[in-house]
This record gives C-alpha cells, structure tokens and sequence, in this order.
C-alpha cells in the first residue's frame, strides 16, 4: 500500500509544496492507494480536485484501490460537492456543517469529446449567470484548455472543474489529464527538446505546436495565460517534473505581454514529483475584463507580434 499525505492546502499560492509533496505515479501491482491530510484540514483549489479524479480514474482502471485515511478532516464535504470520491471510488458519508454558496461551483466533469465540452460550459454560463463579456472570457479559457487535451494528450480525457467567487469577481479553472505530457507532445516538431522544463517554457510561446498544423499554434495556453496576467491572477502550468507559474501582477500597474514567457514575473520549477499528462491552473479576476473583445484584440496582437516560425523539418537520408 502507498500512502498520499496531502498539504493542508492544495492552491496555486502554495503549488510548489504540494507537486513537491505527492507522489502522483500509479503503478499496476500497488494494490491499494491511502489518501490523507494528517493535518486535519483539507483545502483543495480545482486544478487539484481534477488532478486527484484523474489519478482515481487510472488507478481505478488498473484495478487498485483507493482508500480515504482521513474521513473526518475539515473541508471534505465541499470535496465531495465537487464529485471527488466518484472518481476515487470511496464512499464519504460524513456530517459536516460547513457554509457554502450553492450553485457557484461546477463539479469535475470527465471530458472526452466535442460534445462533452459545450455541455460543461453550457452548464458553467447557466449556473453562473456571468455579464457577457466575463462569460466570453471564462468560456474561451475553459474552451482552449480542454481542447488541448484532447487534441495533444493522447488516450486521455480532459478533467476539469471551476469555481466562482461572486464576491471578489474571482473564476477559479482546473484541468488535467493523464495523457503524454508537454515533452513528448511537442517532440515531433521540436526534437531538439530534452527536458520538461524547457518543454513547458517553448509551449507557451505563440506559434508553438505539437499538431501537424501551425494555424493558430499555441494560441490557447499563450491567450490564458494572458488572460491571468492581464486580470492580476496566478497561471500555472505543470507536467512530467516541471511547473510554471506567472505571479499575480500589479492591478494598478501597467500589464506588458511578452511572447517569452520568461520575461514575465514567474517561478519555474523542475525535479518535482512527476505526473504523468499535464495540469493547468488559471484564476481570472473577471471584474478586470469588462471588455474582453477588445483586451482579446490586445492579446492577439502579442501573439502575432511574438509568434515563433515554423520550424524546419530535418531531411533524413537513407
């Protein structure tokens, strides 16, 4: 049996303690999988949420048990709101009188086609009845992630989830999967790429893609990202050993958009525990996009401006 002790809180401020933490890997003659949060609370963003449904569906799929070590912890009724233990596979029955604002969350959702798609945002825009141009912000990221999952990971599905706090204006979107990673999806067209850190840096960029076709490649994660940066929020992305954050910028600042992503204010870091696909975090500050047409005219800009030519394919003589 292999034990998974979870920090306290599973959020993108703490990201690094928590991928550093975890042992993600399931491997076919475990047998059994213990979850806990010996901490006695249990706090978890949704890109975390997503991550542990993935984990739960593989680990499932290799016929390994998932078992809850520490039912009684603080905070699990939201997790199980949110649909966790279906995709652990674990019972949770436990009575906790925790406040929560229904009807703000969307549960992780198991998506693996076009279809499931446009039911998950229809859901998310009917549930929270966002102003027009904040929905069409929410809407894209939402869109452009799982997109990219089921166009670059391989046999994987995309699992995501969000959350909306009214008040502070904030959407909170988690997505992963546990498909090829980062790495090996750009492989084909970046051979030279030897790392997961430097394969997380080069996707980033405009123009860069791990498809045969170059339209519009790397605009979703270099538009998302944007997104983040330009509403002072945290993006995250994570994959094989390595993750990249860009820090919440100054929302009284001017907001510069950079083609490298290592010219924003970040942190990048590698020889983390390794998962298998990859994770993207993204928080907007959707009172800070009030005119998403013309901020997505400003990023579409920067992405053309900035956007890396296509490379050239190497000729192998035989």
């Amino acid at each position: 049996m292999r034990n998974i002790e979870l920090p306290t809180g599973l959020s993108q401020h703490a990201i690094r303690h928590f991928l550093s933490a975890c042992n993600f890997e399931v491997v076919g003659d475990e047998g059994t999988i213990s979850i806990g949060s010996p901490k006695g609370v249990f706090f978890a963003e949704p890109f975390a949420l997503s991550m542990l449904a993935a984990l739960g569906d593989e680990a499932a799929s290799k016929n390994i048990n998932v078992t809850l070590e520490t039912p009684s912890v603080s905070g699990l009724r939201y997790a199980k709101r949110m649909h966790l233990f279906e995709f652990l596979k674990v019972s949770y029955d436990q009575s906790v009188t925790e406040k929560e604002e229904s009807g703000k969350f969307i549960p992780i959702a198991r998506v693996a086609n076009a279809d499931a798609l446009k039911a998950f945002i229809a859901q998310l825009m009917s549930l929270w009845h966002l102003p027009e141009e904040s929905a069409a912000a929410v809407s894209y990221c939402v869109s452009e992630l799982v997109r990219n999952v089921l166009e670059h990971a391989g046999p994987s599905c995309a699992y995501v989830c969000a959350q909306y706090y009214k008040e502070k204006q904030r959407v909170e979107i988690g997505v992963a999967d546990r498909g090829k990673g980062i790495l090996s999806s750009l492989h084909r067209n970046y051979p030279d790429l030897r790392t997961d850190q430097a394969a997380i840096v080069e996707a980033l960029k405009p123009g860069v893609t791990g498809s045969k076709s170059f339209e519009n490649a790397g605009a979703g994660l270099f538009f998302t990202k944007s997104l983040a940066k330009l509403s002072s929020s945290y993006f995250s992305i994570y994959s094989g050993k390595a993750c990249y954050r860009v820090r919440k910028s100054n929302p009284d600042g001017q907001i510069t958009l950079f083609a490298d992503p290592l010219l924003d204010k970040h942190d990048l870091w590698d020889n983390l525990e390794y998962w298998p696909g990859t994770v993207v975090a993204v928080d907007i500050n959707v009172g800070r996009l009030k005119h998403f047409r013309s901020t997505l005219a400003a990023i579409k800009k920067a992405y053309e401006t900035g956007k890396q030519p296509k490379p050239k394919q190497k000729i192998h003589f035989t």
